[in-house]
């Protein structure tokens, strides 16, 4: 079994050590499959594997660590190029390898091994997965980049009954179409339209006697 996390295989201890031990140096071969100089097709089994940073032998501290992300597959014949030439070697984390040539040139290589197309396979498959969720589900953003919060229950039914209300405001009982016709009373008119009582009437009719009491 094989964790496929990038240096899942990596020892801080064997990291100042020259020579990768055998689990890493199974990975290394699992993710490149071939030498990884450009253009280069030679399995990684008949491979070396060589520090992308070159090993620093008199102190180990300083860099060129023995770890995942600093080994690469190459032939004996690009091991011997990269050393001897003034190209520049850059390794990332996932493997991916850019070369630039002492003219400018850059190229760029990725792992074609099991390991590396299995990480690609994760990598794509928890994407689609997040596109699904996205657009189920898509982040409220605003045209100058700022993010709104999700509309409450509370901020929806203000929503809803401002809109009620504008619809009231058009279709009430003193509205009238041009035509002289009334048009039909909305819902929320239906539920919220005033209710005079019995008692309040008996008492605005008390107060008007008070108040206005006849000339006899």
């Amino acid at each position: 079994h094989v964790d496929p996390a990038i240096g899942a295989a990596d020892d801080a201890r064997r990291a100042l050590t020259y020579r990768p031990g055998a689990a890493l140096a199974r990975r290394i071969r699992l993710r490149d499959g071939t030498c990884r100089h450009p253009g280069c097709t030679v399995s990684a089994d008949n491979c070396d594997i060589d520090h992308c940073r070159p090993f620093d032998h008199a102190d180990p501290q300083r860099g060129g660590h023995t770890t995942e992300c600093n080994l690469m597959c190459l032939c004996r014949r690009h091991h011997r190029f990269k050393t001897f030439s003034g190209w520049i070697y850059d390794l990332a984390p996932d493997g991916t390898l850019v070369v630039v040539t002492p003219d400018g040139s850059t190229m760029l290589t990725r792992p074609s091994g099991p390991l590396a197309a299995y990480r690609r396979e994760q990598a794509r498959a928890e994407q689609d997965a997040w596109d699904v969720q996205q657009a189920r589900n898509p982040e409220p953003d605003t045209a100058d980049g700022d993010l709104l919060s999700e509309p409450t229950y509370w901020a929806r039914r203000a929503a809803r009954h401002r809109a009620e209300r504008a619809r009231a405001d058009r279709s009430g009982p003193d509205r009238a179409n041009p035509d002289g016709t009334r048009p039909p009373i909305g819902r929320w008119w239906d539920r919220n339209k005033p209710v005079v009582g019995r008692a309040e009437e008996q008492v605005h009719q008390l107060l008007d006697e008070i108040l206005h009491p006849p000339p006899f």
